[in-house]
């Protein structure tokens, strides 16, 4: 009997935990979005967790810009998680109309436009996310746009 209520026990507790970081990794995990460069061509790729993506010759880029606390405006066509995860088509009176791969949680942002698109995108914090911004700043400057 002592037996079977433990193990009746134990299931639960690893259900509850299961329970707890699903939830955890649902709404406060960061977004599902990568930014890819490739030497090859000196493009970048961002890459979205609701299966969009958009891809930046940087011979082509006009602007690369860090981006302290963000206005993020407001979703026309896409959407965001509890946790503040932004995928989509956004606009803000700062930002213009862009295509989302952010947190909102991150206090900083890059935002990346060539002709036909503007793409906003970050990681966990600002520290990290203006790392990458000068990472994506060295690779412009290689493919002439600066």
């Amino acid at each position: 009997m002592f037996h079977g209520d433990f193990k009746k026990r134990n299931t639960l507790f690893l259900l509850a935990v299961l329970v707890l970081i699903s939830v955890y990794y649902f709404f406060y995990s960061q977004p599902g979005a990568s930014m890819q460069f490739s030497e090859n061509d000196l493009s970048v790729t961002f890459s979205g967790g609701e299966s969009d993506s958009a891809t930046f010759l940087l011979k082509n880029v006009q602007e690369i810009s860090f981006v302290e606390e963000p206005d993020y405006g407001k979703c026309l066509d896409g959407s965001i998680s509890n946790g503040g995860n932004m995928y989509g088509l956004w606009c803000s009176d700062l930002l213009g109309t862009y295509q989302a791969y952010a947190s909102s949680r991150a206090g900083s942002c890059i935002l990346i436009k060539d002709a036909e698109k503007t793409a906003v995108f970050n990681y966990e914090n600002t520290d990290t996310t203006y790392s990458a911004y000068e990472e994506l700043r060295k690779y412009w400057k290689r493919a002439g746009a600066i």
